[in-house]
Protein backbone atom coordinates (compact mmCIF):
# COMPACT_ATOMS: atom_id res chain seq x y z
CA UNK A 1 0.00 0.00 0.00
CA UNK A 2 1.35 3.42 -0.99
CA UNK A 3 0.36 6.83 0.34
CA UNK A 4 1.04 9.88 -1.81
CA UNK A 5 0.23 13.57 -1.98
CA UNK A 6 -2.36 14.31 -4.65
CA UNK A 7 -2.41 16.72 -7.59
CA UNK A 8 -5.23 18.55 -9.35
CA UNK A 9 -4.72 16.27 -12.37
CA UNK A 10 -6.02 13.35 -10.30
CA UNK A 11 -9.56 14.72 -9.91
CA UNK A 12 -10.94 12.15 -12.44
CA UNK A 13 -9.30 9.37 -10.45
CA UNK A 14 -10.58 10.82 -7.18
CA UNK A 15 -14.10 10.96 -8.60
CA UNK A 16 -13.96 7.32 -9.73
CA UNK A 17 -12.86 6.30 -6.24
CA UNK A 18 -15.51 8.54 -4.69
CA UNK A 19 -18.31 6.77 -6.61
CA UNK A 20 -17.17 3.41 -5.27
CA UNK A 21 -16.44 4.62 -1.75
CA UNK A 22 -19.75 6.47 -1.25
CA UNK A 23 -22.05 3.95 -2.94
CA UNK A 24 -23.46 2.97 0.49
CA UNK A 25 -23.20 6.35 2.23
CA UNK A 26 -25.81 7.36 4.80
CA UNK A 27 -27.28 10.11 2.58
CA UNK A 28 -27.83 10.32 -1.16
CA UNK A 29 -24.75 11.77 -2.90
CA UNK A 30 -25.68 10.67 -6.41
CA UNK A 31 -25.78 14.33 -7.47
CA UNK A 32 -22.00 14.52 -7.05
CA UNK A 33 -20.07 14.43 -10.31
CA UNK A 34 -16.52 15.25 -11.34
CA UNK A 35 -17.29 18.95 -11.79
CA UNK A 36 -18.87 19.19 -8.36
CA UNK A 37 -15.91 17.48 -6.69
CA UNK A 38 -13.53 19.87 -8.44
CA UNK A 39 -15.51 23.02 -7.65
CA UNK A 40 -16.49 22.02 -4.13
CA UNK A 41 -12.87 21.25 -3.36
CA UNK A 42 -11.82 24.68 -4.66
CA UNK A 43 -14.62 26.26 -2.61
CA UNK A 44 -13.30 24.63 0.55
CA UNK A 45 -9.72 25.79 -0.02
CA UNK A 46 -8.12 22.54 -1.16
CA UNK A 47 -4.36 22.22 -0.85
CA UNK A 48 -3.34 19.24 -2.96
CA UNK A 49 0.10 18.94 -1.35
CA UNK A 50 -1.67 18.26 1.99
CA UNK A 51 -4.25 15.92 0.43
CA UNK A 52 -3.53 12.19 0.35
CA UNK A 53 -4.34 9.22 -1.83
CA UNK A 54 -4.04 5.56 -0.80
CA UNK A 55 -3.02 3.19 -3.60
CA UNK A 56 -2.96 -0.59 -3.87
CA UNK A 57 -0.74 -1.63 -6.78
CA UNK A 58 -1.36 1.72 -8.46
CA UNK A 59 -5.14 1.76 -7.99
CA UNK A 60 -6.55 4.53 -5.77
CA UNK A 61 -8.61 2.89 -3.04
CA UNK A 62 -8.93 5.89 -0.75
CA UNK A 63 -8.38 9.61 -0.48
CA UNK A 64 -8.49 12.52 1.94
CA UNK A 65 -8.92 16.01 0.47
CA UNK A 66 -7.64 18.77 2.77
CA UNK A 67 -8.48 22.47 2.66
CA UNK A 68 -6.80 25.35 4.48
CA UNK A 69 -8.33 28.60 5.71
CA UNK A 70 -8.56 30.88 8.73
CA UNK A 71 -11.16 29.34 11.04
CA UNK A 72 -12.07 30.96 14.36
CA UNK A 73 -9.15 33.36 13.87
CA UNK A 74 -6.58 30.56 13.51
CA UNK A 75 -5.01 28.91 10.46
CA UNK A 76 -6.79 25.58 10.22
CA UNK A 77 -7.18 22.54 8.00
CA UNK A 78 -10.47 20.97 6.92
CA UNK A 79 -11.26 17.43 5.82
CA UNK A 80 -13.21 18.25 2.65
CA UNK A 81 -13.98 14.60 2.16
CA UNK A 82 -12.47 11.23 2.99
CA UNK A 83 -13.41 8.05 1.17
CA UNK A 84 -12.30 4.43 1.43
CA UNK A 85 -13.61 1.75 -0.94
CA UNK A 86 -15.50 -1.02 0.80
CA UNK A 87 -12.94 -3.87 0.59
CA UNK A 88 -10.36 -1.70 2.40
CA UNK A 89 -12.47 -0.41 5.28
CA UNK A 90 -11.77 -1.36 8.87
CA UNK A 91 -8.03 -1.61 8.18
CA UNK A 92 -6.96 1.80 9.47
CA UNK A 93 -6.45 3.30 5.99
CA UNK A 94 -8.10 6.62 6.91
CA UNK A 95 -5.86 6.94 9.96
CA UNK A 96 -2.77 6.19 7.88
CA UNK A 97 -3.71 8.88 5.34
CA UNK A 98 -4.23 11.33 8.20
CA UNK A 99 -0.86 10.39 9.72
CA UNK A 100 0.76 10.91 6.30
CA UNK A 101 -0.67 14.42 6.02
CA UNK A 102 -0.19 15.53 9.64
CA UNK A 103 3.56 16.38 9.53
CA UNK A 104 2.98 18.66 6.52
CA UNK A 105 0.00 20.22 8.26
CA UNK A 106 2.14 20.96 11.32
CA UNK A 107 4.91 22.40 9.16
CA UNK A 108 2.41 24.92 7.76
CA UNK A 109 1.72 26.27 11.25
CA UNK A 110 -1.85 25.00 11.21
CA UNK A 111 -3.51 25.05 14.65
CA UNK A 112 -6.70 23.02 14.13
CA UNK A 113 -7.94 20.16 12.00
CA UNK A 114 -11.70 20.39 11.41
CA UNK A 115 -14.14 17.92 9.90
CA UNK A 116 -17.87 17.27 9.56
CA UNK A 117 -19.30 13.79 10.05
CA UNK A 118 -22.82 12.38 9.87
CA UNK A 119 -24.26 12.07 13.36
CA UNK A 120 -25.44 8.56 12.54
CA UNK A 121 -21.95 7.42 11.50
CA UNK A 122 -21.01 6.04 14.89
CA UNK A 123 -18.00 4.07 13.60
CA UNK A 124 -16.41 7.16 12.07
CA UNK A 125 -17.12 9.28 15.14
CA UNK A 126 -15.52 6.66 17.35
CA UNK A 127 -12.46 6.45 15.08
CA UNK A 128 -12.05 10.23 14.97
CA UNK A 129 -12.44 10.44 18.75
CA UNK A 130 -9.63 7.91 19.22
CA UNK A 131 -7.42 10.12 17.05
CA UNK A 132 -8.10 13.06 19.38
CA UNK A 133 -10.97 14.84 17.64
CA UNK A 134 -13.76 16.24 19.81
CA UNK A 135 -17.32 17.18 18.92
CA UNK A 136 -17.74 20.94 19.22
CA UNK A 137 -21.05 21.60 17.42
CA UNK A 138 -24.04 19.84 15.95
CA UNK A 139 -25.76 20.85 12.71
CA UNK A 140 -29.21 20.16 11.32
CA UNK A 141 -29.68 19.51 7.59
CA UNK A 142 -32.81 19.88 5.48
CA UNK A 143 -34.17 18.97 2.05
CA UNK A 144 -37.26 20.11 0.15
CA UNK A 145 -38.87 18.72 -2.97
CA UNK A 146 -40.00 21.46 -5.31
CA UNK A 147 -43.62 20.34 -5.11
CA UNK A 148 -43.54 20.57 -1.31
CA UNK A 149 -42.19 24.13 -1.06
CA UNK A 150 -44.57 26.40 0.81
CA UNK A 151 -44.21 30.10 -0.06
CA UNK A 152 -44.98 32.30 2.93
CA UNK A 153 -47.83 34.78 3.10
CA UNK A 154 -45.48 37.14 4.97
CA UNK A 155 -44.13 38.81 1.83
CA UNK A 156 -42.60 42.13 2.93
CA UNK A 157 -44.01 44.46 0.26
CA UNK A 158 -41.69 47.40 0.98
CA UNK A 159 -38.63 45.20 0.67
CA UNK A 160 -36.45 45.38 -2.45
CA UNK A 161 -34.64 42.17 -3.43
CA UNK A 162 -31.50 42.61 -5.52
CA UNK A 163 -29.02 40.26 -7.11
CA UNK A 164 -25.66 41.04 -5.53
CA UNK A 165 -21.99 40.27 -6.12
CA UNK A 166 -20.25 37.78 -3.82
CA UNK A 167 -18.41 40.56 -2.00
CA UNK A 168 -21.77 41.67 -0.55
CA UNK A 169 -21.42 38.76 1.89
CA UNK A 170 -18.61 40.62 3.66
CA UNK A 171 -20.91 43.60 4.21
CA UNK A 172 -23.60 41.58 5.96
CA UNK A 173 -21.52 39.14 8.03
CA UNK A 174 -22.65 40.99 11.18
CA UNK A 175 -26.15 39.57 10.57
CA UNK A 176 -25.00 36.06 11.56
CA UNK A 177 -25.94 34.81 15.05
CA UNK A 178 -23.41 31.98 14.82
CA UNK A 179 -20.33 31.23 12.76
CA UNK A 180 -21.29 29.36 9.57
CA UNK A 181 -19.72 25.95 9.08
CA UNK A 182 -16.58 25.68 6.98
CA UNK A 183 -18.71 24.64 3.99
CA UNK A 184 -20.87 27.77 4.34
CA UNK A 185 -18.32 30.33 5.53
CA UNK A 186 -18.02 33.60 3.64
CA UNK A 187 -14.43 32.84 2.62
CA UNK A 188 -15.54 29.44 1.29
CA UNK A 189 -18.36 30.98 -0.74
CA UNK A 190 -16.05 33.66 -2.13
CA UNK A 191 -13.81 30.89 -3.53
CA UNK A 192 -16.63 29.27 -5.53
CA UNK A 193 -15.22 29.11 -9.08
CA UNK A 194 -18.59 29.14 -10.84
CA UNK A 195 -21.92 30.81 -10.06
CA UNK A 196 -23.12 31.74 -6.58
CA UNK A 197 -26.55 33.36 -6.31
CA UNK A 198 -26.55 36.12 -3.68
CA UNK A 199 -29.84 37.88 -2.90
CA UNK A 200 -29.75 41.07 -0.87
CA UNK A 201 -32.83 42.43 0.91
CA UNK A 202 -32.97 46.22 1.16
CA UNK A 203 -35.24 48.54 3.11
CA UNK A 204 -34.90 52.22 2.20
CA UNK A 205 -31.70 51.25 0.35
CA UNK A 206 -30.19 49.77 3.52
CA UNK A 207 -29.25 46.05 3.53
CA UNK A 208 -31.36 44.13 6.04
CA UNK A 209 -31.08 40.52 4.84
CA UNK A 210 -29.14 38.08 2.68
CA UNK A 211 -29.58 34.66 1.09
CA UNK A 212 -26.78 32.75 -0.65
CA UNK A 213 -27.62 29.77 -2.86
CA UNK A 214 -25.14 27.60 -4.79
CA UNK A 215 -26.94 26.33 -7.93
CA UNK A 216 -24.36 23.66 -8.80
CA UNK A 217 -25.13 21.65 -5.67
CA UNK A 218 -28.57 23.21 -4.98
CA UNK A 219 -27.68 24.30 -1.45
CA UNK A 220 -28.91 27.30 0.51
CA UNK A 221 -25.65 28.22 2.21
CA UNK A 222 -26.63 31.37 4.12
CA UNK A 223 -29.84 33.04 5.21
CA UNK A 224 -29.61 35.89 7.70
CA UNK A 225 -31.39 39.09 8.72
CA UNK A 226 -30.24 42.21 10.54
CA UNK A 227 -31.13 41.84 14.23
CA UNK A 228 -33.01 45.16 14.16
CA UNK A 229 -35.39 43.95 11.44
CA UNK A 230 -36.34 40.41 12.43
CA UNK A 231 -39.83 38.90 12.73
CA UNK A 232 -41.02 41.09 9.88
CA UNK A 233 -41.03 38.47 7.11
CA UNK A 234 -37.66 39.31 5.54
CA UNK A 235 -36.35 35.71 5.59
CA UNK A 236 -39.66 34.47 4.16
CA UNK A 237 -39.56 37.10 1.43
CA UNK A 238 -36.01 36.08 0.46
CA UNK A 239 -37.05 32.42 0.32
CA UNK A 240 -40.11 33.28 -1.75
CA UNK A 241 -37.93 35.21 -4.20
CA UNK A 242 -35.64 32.20 -4.53
CA UNK A 243 -38.57 29.79 -4.95
CA UNK A 244 -40.37 31.84 -7.62
CA UNK A 245 -37.47 33.27 -9.60
CA UNK A 246 -34.42 31.00 -9.45
CA UNK A 247 -35.45 27.34 -9.24
CA UNK A 248 -36.65 26.65 -12.78
CA UNK A 249 -36.08 22.97 -13.55
CA UNK A 250 -34.80 22.22 -10.03
CA UNK A 251 -36.60 19.36 -8.30
CA UNK A 252 -35.06 19.57 -4.83
CA UNK A 253 -32.92 21.91 -2.75
CA UNK A 254 -31.10 21.57 0.56
CA UNK A 255 -30.21 23.75 3.50
CA UNK A 256 -27.09 22.25 5.07
CA UNK A 257 -25.43 22.84 8.45
CA UNK A 258 -27.93 24.93 10.38
CA UNK A 259 -26.60 25.28 13.92
CA UNK A 260 -28.74 23.07 16.16
CA UNK A 261 -29.19 25.98 18.58
CA UNK A 262 -30.98 28.07 15.92
CA UNK A 263 -34.55 26.94 16.54
CA UNK A 264 -36.00 29.95 14.67
CA UNK A 265 -34.24 29.03 11.43
CA UNK A 266 -35.29 25.41 11.78
CA UNK A 267 -38.91 26.49 12.31
CA UNK A 268 -38.75 28.74 9.23
CA UNK A 269 -37.45 25.90 7.06
CA UNK A 270 -40.10 23.56 8.42
CA UNK A 271 -42.85 26.07 7.58
CA UNK A 272 -41.36 26.49 4.10
CA UNK A 273 -41.69 22.80 3.25
CA UNK A 274 -38.25 21.45 4.20
CA UNK A 275 -37.79 18.15 5.99
CA UNK A 276 -34.87 17.10 8.17
CA UNK A 277 -32.28 14.67 6.85
CA UNK A 278 -29.37 13.23 8.88
CA UNK A 279 -27.45 15.99 10.62
CA UNK A 280 -23.75 16.38 11.17
CA UNK A 281 -21.24 16.95 13.96
CA UNK A 282 -18.44 19.44 13.63
CA UNK A 283 -15.29 17.93 15.14
CA UNK A 284 -11.92 19.52 15.87
CA UNK A 285 -8.42 18.31 16.64
CA UNK A 286 -6.14 20.85 18.28
CA UNK A 287 -2.67 20.54 16.73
Amino acid sequence: MDYEALTSNQIPQIYKTFVEAFSDYGVDVSYMNEEIIRNRSAKNGIEFDLSVGAFDKGKMIGFTLVGVDVWRDELSAFDIMTGITKPYRGQGKARKMFDFALPKVKDRGIKNFVLEVLQQNEAAIKAYSKTGFEIIRSFECFIAQRGNLKPSMLNFQELEIKLMEKKFLNEVSTFFDWNPSWENSVSSLLRIPDKLLVLGAFLNEKPVGVLAYYPLIRWINLLAVDRNHRRAGISSTLLNHLFFNHLAGIQEIKAINVDSSDVAMQALLDRSGFQKIPGQFEMRLKI
